[in-house]
């Protein structure tokens, strides 16, 4: 879903269309990295080189990186286990220098007035309208204050969303975690 379509829905459940710019940006910003971190809905791939310093060998890791799934290099899946991750670097004594692909959870792009409306989230549909609905409650504090009832009605309808969306995170985990149990890196 884009920005613009994004901004439409959350309008739409708020049922105003009376809100600041800059608030509603900054809604959205906030709820879809909320969303995209807790919910491990943006799944990317990604190239890493891994160069050999002294005893460990580190890579810078995306911009968009926001928790790591699994690293392949050759026939071997590597876990979280096998790692560091500090600064924004990827560090391991288990790997020498070399390209890996770095399975992860990417961040969606920020959300301001410098970003182009047109400019795809990566949300899934389900995920898109659980921001809109996030969103929607964020702002209806401010937007509709005496209007309990809705803001009881949002709260409700994104609580039960993420429920369902960190229902489908954890399930994945204990797969991969699974995956990975019996092995040592």
């Amino acid at each position: 879903m884009t920005i613009e379509k994004m901004k439409e829905k959350t309008l739409s459940l708020l049922g105003t269309a009376e809100v600041e710019a800059g608030l509603l940006l900054a809604a959205l910003d906030f709820v879809a990295k909320k969303v995209a971190v807790q919910a491990k809905s943006i799944k990317k791939r990604g190239k890493l080189t891994f160069l050999q310093r002294s005893d460990v060998a580190e890579a810078a890791l995306p911009a968009d990186f926001a928790a790591f799934g699994y690293l392949l290099g050759g026939r071997c899946a590597y876990a979280r286990s096998a790692f560091e991750i500090i600064s924004g670097k990827i560090i391991t004594r288990k790997l020498g220098a070399g390209t890996y692909e770095l399975i992860y959870f990417a961040y969606p792009p920020n959300i301001s007035e410098a970003c182009p409306e047109e400019t795809e989230l990566g949300f899934d549909a389900y995920t898109a309208d659980t921001v809109a609905y996030g969103a929607a409650m964020e702002l209806c504090i401010s937007a509709c204050p005496d209007d309990l009832q809705r803001y009881t009605r949002l709260a409700t309808e994104y609580d039960g969303r993420m429920a369902n969306l960190l229902t489908s995170a954890r399930d994945a985990a204990g797969v991969a975690n699974t995956f990975f149990a019996g092995r040592h890196f």
